[in-house]
């Protein structure tokens, strides 16, 4: 079982690998979470004991495919939600981004999946960012 932060690194991982940054170090994760370089260390060291993430020494760690696939399925659960946010109920771009954040990790498949063909089967979230399909 994955704690929220440990999921919450799992879909940053997975937006790194988006932007081609496959091989994440500890400081760059903590600088993104605002935590130290060891805890961000020992969250990356525990999920690739959990076989979430690779650990490649010195270099840092990157997504197992077991992380690909949980961290492609949080974005997109994130970018469907902000979809259904900012185009159906008109919510603030950066406030529907906040919301989805808070919802991504524990909304269940099937609400996604039926929110998604409500939608449309839309392509991209309201940032232009592809919905990956992984289904």
């Amino acid at each position: 079982m994955l704690t929220r932060k440990e999921m919450e690194i799992i879909r940053k991982m997975y937006e790194f690998l988006e932007r081609g940054i496959e091989i994440v170090g500890p400081s760059m994760l903590a600088r993104e979470f605002s935590m130290t370089r060891v805890s961000a260390y020992e969250f990356m060291k525990n999920l690739a004991k959990k076989k979430y993430l690779i650990h490649h020494k010195k270099k840092g760690f990157s997504l197992s495919e077991k992380g690909k696939k949980l961290g492609e399925r949080i974005v997109r659960n994130h970018r469907v939600l902000e979809h259904f946010m900012f185009n159906m109920l008109k919510i603030d771009l950066e406030k529907a981004c906040e919301y989805a954040k808070r919802l991504d990790i524990d909304i269940p498949e099937e609400l996604i999946e039926s929110l998604y063909d409500a939608l449309g089967r839309p392509k991209c979230c309201p940032h232009g960012k592809p919905i990956p399909r992984c289904i």
